[in-house]
């Protein structure tokens, strides 16, 4: 099992770009250019949105126990993905995304009187 606090730790290359330096508890925003491939069983620490932007549409697969789920994933389309344990994930063609990391630790909630 793959420990990561940010799940694009898994990824074999940078970000094409970053918000790391940004003063954003909690938050961060990164862009990534990838090419077919995958990442393995892991647990990432972090509240993941990940927006599609590629122009073709990216087949992927994910498993979870004995279930293995396919998507097709088109520009704009968004998942949600809880901090916690995921099986191994792939896509089969170019993916052009964007994560935003998002750690609820890091954000001071003020209660609202109503």
């Amino acid at each position: 099992m793959n420990y990561s606090t940010y799940t694009s730790e898994l990824y074999d290359q940078p970000a094409v770009e970053t918000s790391a330096a940004q003063p954003w508890p909690g938050l961060r925003v990164e862009r990534y250019q990838l090419a077919a491939g995958g990442v393995p069983a892991h647990f990432h620490a972090q509240h993941l949105l990940l927006i599609h932007q590629a122009e073709q549409a990216v087949p992927s697969h994910r498993s979870s126990g004995n279930r293995v789920e396919e998507g097709l994933f088109r520009a704009g389309d968004a998942g949600l993905y809880p901090a916690g344990e995921y099986g191994p994930s792939a896509w089969n063609g170019p993916a052009n995304i964007i994560n935003v990391h998002i750690d609820l630790r890091g954000w001071k909630i003020k209660p609202v009187k109503v």
